[in-house]
């Protein structure tokens, strides 16, 4: 599935846009990382770096930091918080964000969704269950002991700054998924593997308004 330009509203359209996400070069976040490598798939060539119209994709990244540039089409990102929303105005193009919290706090957007659900518009192989319970954690806890706790429990470890497509054949290679980043969840619902939330340490690091906020969206 390919289309190379993206229509805005009815009468409007842009050939191409920056695709706007969070980007840590460092450590590389599974959950926004799935921007670089799903959308190029859907849409084609529309992207360029150059660009100043926005597609702010997957991610809790909507707040009052936007760039106030000509456009920014919104597919399925999320609110960061409410104590420092955007200013929607009419260079917003929303076509459905992450989850009922969000559409609430930007004015009742009537689609809800988050944006990695459309991996599944790609075509995936079927993959064996090598995995009993895998765990994903968040990615900035990483360098945790997770490893050694997997190792004792008899869990499966996946590593959230390995690349998109490792991760989410890991995910699906598994029968059930233990997850403190969110997107391990939303990527096993996404291919039915059922989930679970832990909740550790990513408060202390991540406003916790903010993780509880985004898990309840």
């Amino acid at each position: 599935m390919c289309c190379r330009t993206i229509v805005l509203g009815e009468q409007s359209k842009v050939d191409s846009v920056k695709l706007f996400y969070y980007c840590n070069k460092k450590f590389p976040n599974f959950g926004d990382e799935i921007n670089s490598f799903l959308w190029p798939q859907l849409f084609g060539d529309v992207f360029d770096e150059r660009d100043e119209d926005l597609f702010i994709g997957i991610g809790t990244i909507l707040d009052q930091r936007i760039p106030a540039l000509d456009k920014k089409i919104v597919f399925g990102a999320g609110v960061r918080s409410i104590a420092c929303l955007p200013a929607i105005d009419e260079t917003w193009d929303i076509r459905f964000v992450r989850g009922e919290r969000s559409a609430a706090a930007l004015g009742n957007c009537e689609s809800i969704c988050d944006g990695a659900y459309c991996l599944r518009l790609l075509p995936w192989p079927v993959l064996k269950k090598r995995h009993k319970v895998s765990f994903v954690p968040w990615f900035l806890n990483r360098g945790l002991e997770w490893k050694l706790a997997c190792r004792k429990a008899g869990f499966h470890y996946i590593d959230p700054c390995r690349s998109v497509c490792d991760i989410i054949d890991e995910i699906r290679s598994s029968e059930c998924i233990i997850a403190e980043a969110m997107h391990g969840a939303i990527v096993a619902d996404c291919f039915r593997v059922p989930w679970i939330r832990i909740k550790s340490l990513q408060h202390q690091i991540e406003a916790e308004g903010v993780t509880e906020w985004k898990w309840a969206d």
